[in-house]
């Protein structure tokens, strides 16, 4: 199955802008978010180093840094820190895993530059990059676009993703026009009000 970019049309967005990269993966791919939910939601998945590299792996802003495993991928709207990050990876990550991580943003810094809006945080557009490489499925884990959190900071933190990105309806505006419109039902979450928009995996 191979994701028919021209659902991407919404945003005005042409086949020859897609960068070459786009459409050249297929499988399962993990988007692992920086939510503090993100460890339980990696051992409901089952998700480890990935070794036998059953699937792939995509990285949103701090979380690939920290990812313990095999990472493919790293996204992120902040195109200046996006190489910061991936530099930053602790030496037995880089050494065991770290072959080749493809960079990726909406502004040039990354490898590949996506013509995406930036609306919705660097998770919405990391799952717009996720479809437009050409996966069949993906799985969101520490993306639960709530106000629990980031994994890094103290439990009296709280995050401000229910005001950054309201509900409309009990809903997500970006993200359940995105799922109408672009998802095909291919993208399910563990965790928080994407779980709810998308259902479990």
């Amino acid at each position: 199955m191979t994701f028919d970019v021209s659902r991407f049309e919404c945003f005005g967005i042409a086949d020859m802008t897609l960068p070459k990269i786009a459409g050249t993966y297929k499988g399962l791919l993990y988007i692992v978010g920086s939510g503090r939910c993100v460890w339980d939601d990696m051992e409901k998945a089952g998700l480890k180093n990935n070794d036998d590299d059953t699937y792939d792996v995509l990285c949103v802003n701090d979380m690939i840094l920290h990812y313990p495993g095999r990472v493919k991928h790293a996204y992120s709207n902040n195109h200046t820190y996006l190489p910061k990050w991936v530099d930053a990876r602790r030496d037995q990550y880089v050494s065991r895993w770290d072959n080749k991580i493809h960079t990726h943003s909406n502004k040039v810094g990354g490898k590949h530059t996506w013509p995406w809006p930036g609306h919705g945080t660097s998770s919405l557009n990391a799952v717009y990059t996720g479809l437009a490489l050409g996966y069949d499925e993906i799985r969101l884990c520490g993306v639960p676009m709530d106000n629990s959190g980031r994994y890094f900071e103290p439990m009296w933190m709280k995050s401000n993703f229910q005001n950054e990105i309201p509900d409309r309806d009990g809903k997500m505006r970006y993200w359940e026009n995105a799922a109408k419109r672009i998802f095909d039902n291919r993208v399910k979450s563990y965790s928080g009000r994407t779980k709810t928009l998308l259902g479990a995996p």
